[in-house]
């Protein structure tokens, strides 16, 4: 039995070695891609401070009076949580803007995609493919390579455990051995470590791509709400836009407005999307007809079902925010740990096809 574990493990690995190191070295840069991106352009990614609070309508005015101005229609503004951070405004033909809401000056233009965090992004899902056919299956390959992850993982595990005696000795580090012994130390040590937070990063990963709502649902005894609208707009347009998020600000009072969607035809709704305090993203959904400042329908995440609770978590959890800073530089050995995993069991391979020859 241990020896099919061994040549399964070994298997996995040969097959998507190079995918894993893919993953894990764009996963690591993502951990702190917005920093990285803010040290490497101040300018373009750094804000004024101001003692003021942000007057949402007034900027808003301002951004949708520039576009206007250069012939520009914007598709989505993204408010961040952060003071330092400019908002970042995305328009139809692809173009993007880092906006100062304090003084409402455009601070760095840019095509959609090509700032670093980004960057990082689409090599972390989809390895730079940007062609709209094969895009998707990038995704799934992607998916496929975590869930062999998973597998690897779960494997390592059977393999410390055979035979369950002895199972805390074999974890013990003895100086003094060959590097091929001190290698499989580590390897088997670091594995049984963090094997099971890498697994749960791994799962994640694939359930932002894989239809894994069912798994979540039986986990917590509840059924999904769905976030979606039912209802159509009926006048269309933005005549009421400050009177729309004035109203999306009173229907969820104790949260704030993240990011906007506007209209891509003249009936289609309005979409806001609400952050609270301990969230980590903004789950919470308004749809507004922002012709006549009707709420058309309202997902209030404070009052959603426990699965969907557990599956809005699995966003902070993935990117490890969960716990700030902490389980950001935590996540970020975690992130290097496939990579690890790859090259140490390659070379214990190596070594063991060099003995057998000698």
């Amino acid at each position: 039995m241990k020896i099919w574990f061994k040549r399964l493990h070994l298997i996995f690995a040969l097959i998507a070695g190079l995918f894993l190191i893919n993953i894990s070295l764009s996963s690591s840069l993502l951990v702190f891609g917005k920093d990285i991106q803010q040290l490497w352009h101040p300018k373009q990614w750094t804000i004024s401070q101001s003692a003021q609070p942000v007057d949402l309508t007034r900027t808003l005015t301002g951004i949708l009076a520039q576009a206007e101005n250069n012939n520009r229609s914007i598709t989505q503004i993204t408010i961040s949580n952060r003071s330092e951070w400019p908002w970042e405004i995305q328009l139809t033909n692809g173009e993007q803007w880092n906006v100062d809401p304090n003084n409402g000056d455009i601070i760095h233009r840019y095509q959609q995609g090509e700032d670093f965090y980004n960057w990082c992004q689409r090599w972390h899902r989809w390895l730079w493919i940007d062609n709209k056919t094969f895009k998707p299956w990038a995704r799934h390959l992607i998916s496929g390579v975590s869930l062999v992850l998973i597998l690897e993982v779960i494997l390592g595990y059977l393999l410390w455990s055979i035979p369950r005696r002895g199972m805390l000795k074999r974890l013990r580090l003895r100086p003094g051995r060959d590097w091929r012994t001190r290698f499989h130390q580590y390897h088997l040590l670091i594995g049984v470590l963090f094997g099971v937070p890498l697994l749960l990063v791994a799962f994640t990963g694939l359930s932002f791509n894989w239809p894994t709502q069912s798994i979540f649902e039986t986990v917590t005894s509840s059924t999904m709400a769905i976030r979606a609208n039912n209802k159509a707009a009926t006048v269309g347009g933005l005549d009421q836009l400050e009177v729309s998020l004035h109203k999306a600000q009173q229907a969820l009072p104790n949260a704030s407005i993240r990011r906007i969607y506007f209209p891509k035809n003249a009936m289609d709704p309005l979409q806001v999307r609400m952050q609270y305090a301990g969230e980590e993203a903004p789950f919470s959904y308004i749809w507004i007809d922002a012709g006549n400042a009707e709420i058309l329908t309202l997902y209030d995440s404070a009052e959603a079902p426990v699965a969907n609770d557990w599956w809005d978590f699995k966003y902070a959890f993935h990117v490890g925010l969960w716990l700030g800073s902490i389980t950001q530089w935590l996540w970020l050995l975690i992130a290097l740990l496939p990579a690890a995993f790859t090259l140490s069991g390659g070379y214990l391979y190596y070594k063991r096809c060099v003995q057998k020859r000698q």
